[in-house]
């Protein structure tokens, strides 16, 4: 389970969705969010790491009226690992949680970003569609958290993966959208289901310390090559 193969697809995923909602408008903007991410006391708290911040951009020509203008919208994903053993397979990477943030981008004063208004089995539907090595989550529980002093509904779904032809269960977290200046903010977290007992409490807590401010960078994330931009045309 890589970083980029279990939670990146929500970034491709975010970008593919505004571009969808802009078609037949006209629209003068480059939309860029800022990057998120949480707490360092809570990092610590966890034993969670930083492993990288990613920006997804995307370009759309739409046109309005017999003009036509491009639309950038540039997102960021904030992703933190901890490393677990599972049974049977060497110790690894499986444990990650990813903040997301997008722009809230409004086109002549109307909200556009379809991200405020899913619900957390819309988004993690746009995980799954992106992303064929999350099967079948099933919604299981939800629970109230509070993330940027706003409350939001977290969700945990139950799905499978495949670690070099090993059957994982997972337990999958969303939260719904929060507001953040511009921006808007989503959370998302996987992690073995077997370590249930102790992730899902880390899940909430780093879910309940996102920050207001930019995640502290470190040369390794940055220089990830998963951490490049990339551009959808």
């Amino acid at each position: 389970m890589n970083r980029r193969s279990l939670l990146a697809g929500a970034a491709a995923a975010g970008t593919v969705g505004l571009a969808g909602c802009l078609g037949g408008l006209l629209a003068t903007t480059n939309s860029e969010s800022t990057p998120a991410g949480v707490s360092e006391s809570v990092l610590a708290a966890t034993d969670y790491e930083l492993a990288g911040i990613e920006q997804r951009t995307t370009e759309e020509t739409v046109a309005f009226a017999g003009q036509s203008e491009t639309v950038t919208v540039s997102n960021y994903l904030t992703t933190y690992e901890r490393r677990v053993g599972i049974e049977g397979v060497a110790e690894t990477t499986t444990a990650r949680f990813a903040v997301f943030s997008t722009p809230k981008l409004a086109v002549f004063g109307r909200p556009l970003n379809p991200v405020a208004e899913q619900s957390t089995r819309e988004l993690v539907g746009l995980v799954e569609a992106a992303d064929d090595s999350i099967d079948d989550p099933e919604h299981d529980a939800d629970e109230t958290v509070t993330v940027l002093d706003q409350q939001a509904t977290k969700s945990r779904f139950a799905a499978t993966t495949d670690v070099g032809g090993f059957p994982i269960e997972l337990d999958v977290h969303v939260t719904e959208a929060v507001e953040r200046g511009d921006d808007f903010v989503v959370t998302f977290a996987v992690y073995p289901r077997s370590f249930r007992e102790i992730e899902a409490d880390n899940v909430t807590a780093l879910a309940e310390s996102v920050s207001v401010e930019p995640p502290t960078t470190n040369e390794s994330a940055t220089d990830d090559p998963a951490n490049e931009s990339t551009t959808d045309q």
